[in-house]
């Protein structure tokens, strides 16, 4: 199934698989970047998800698919990245995932089609529907947020306020 995921979603083989040498730009989002900042909910054929992509140029994203090889089973995955918009290309690359599928890296380049203010679609080539449409909405619906991990444990304290703390108890 990862196979088919990948060849089906997001990493087709048209959806061009960089060497991973590109990263992120730091500095300013673009004209185009600022128009993918938001919550967006996507399909195209059989594939649906609900990607945030935030102003740092981080992404979280929640996506489900049918299994093929069993009816009425469906695949429910989360992960994060970084993505930002080169020109007329969207680029992406996983950080972290959990879900029903294994994990899956490198950086994914698609071509963007159209940007406008409540609607995206950008182009997973060679497919027989290569249009991955996204509509701005307010909140997530899809059950594949439960993949999403705890926030992390609050950091612990640090040194100088256990030493002040240590210093008050033994005054008093």
């Amino acid at each position: 199934m990862k196979a088919l995921f990948v060849s089906g979603l997001f990493l087709a083989a048209a959806a061009t698989a960089c060497s991973g040498e590109e990263e992120a730009p730091d500095g300013p989002l673009n004209k185009s970047e600022k128009k993918f900042v938001g919550k967006w909910s996507g399909s195209r054929d059989v594939y649906k998800w609900e990607i945030h992509r935030k102003p740092d140029r981080t992404f979280e994203i929640a996506f489900i698919e049918p299994d093929p090889g069993r009816l009425f089973r469906t695949f429910k995955n989360y992960a994060v990245g970084v993505w930002w918009v080169d020109g007329k290309d969207y680029k992406f690359e996983w950080t972290e995932w959990w879900g029903d599928e294994g994990e899956f890296d490198g950086l994914i380049t698609e071509p963007v089609k159209t940007i406008e203010a409540d609607k995206i679609v950008t182009l997973t080539e060679d497919e027989e529907d290569p249009e991955n449409v996204e509509v701005r909405v307010e909140e997530f619906k899809l059950p594949a947020w439960k993949h999403k991990p705890a926030k992390p444990a609050k950091a612990a304290e640090p040194e100088q306020e256990k030493e002040k703390a240590a210093n008050k108890t033994a005054v008093e």
